[in-house]
């Protein structure tokens, strides 16, 4: 969680995708507001794609592959999808890695990370409380500064192409 009042000091450890975008060649990740799909499985069309265009946007697991989640995130606008464990007790800690797969024949280009059960209630509480909150998806933990000065100095945007690039003032 990206701005205010987390300043990146706040995040989870998620687990990547093995489609979409890689996130490894990103330096700042993907960065946006957030939205929760509706349904919230995510498992058919979404409905209202104005309320997910260029929102990173929140799934949950069940009912279909992951695989379709994504697709039906990238169809309805969103530039990521975040998938929450249905399994509430599960954790990053406690469970081993987990890589969300595909069939081979992936043609999303949105990245897409699993947060267990644990990590994803106390995501939802934080979200709850700050709903306009910007998060980051990224391969590493930056320093809180740097992702500060980099928003403040440059802003951040997600273009048509959903690759994060740096504003052009």
């Amino acid at each position: 969680m990206v701005s205010s009042p987390f300043y990146g000091y706040v995040g989870f450890d998620a687990s990547p995708a093995h489609f979409g975008m890689d996130l490894t060649n990103l330096f700042f990740g993907v960065i946006g507001k957030v939205a929760i799909a509706t349904p919230f499985r995510a498992c058919c069309a979404l409905k209202n794609d104005l309320l997910f265009a260029g929102k990173v946007v929140v799934v949950e697991r069940g009912d279909c592959t992951f695989l379709e989640k994504t697709q039906n995130v990238e169809k309805a606008g969103g530039i990521a999808a975040i998938v929450l464990d249905s399994d509430p007790y599960t954790s990053m800690t406690n469970s081993s890695f987990f890589v969300m797969s595909a069939d081979g024949n992936s043609t999303v280009r949105i990245p897409s990370v699993f947060l267990f059960g644990l990590e994803a209630k106390s995501f939802m509480k934080l979200l709850a409380d700050h709903p306009d909150v910007l998060v980051r998806l990224g391969e590493k933990t930056l320093n809180p500064s740097v992702i500060i000065s980099g928003y403040w100095r440059d802003g951040f945007r997600a273009d048509h192409s959903r690759v994060l690039s740096r504003k052009v003032h």
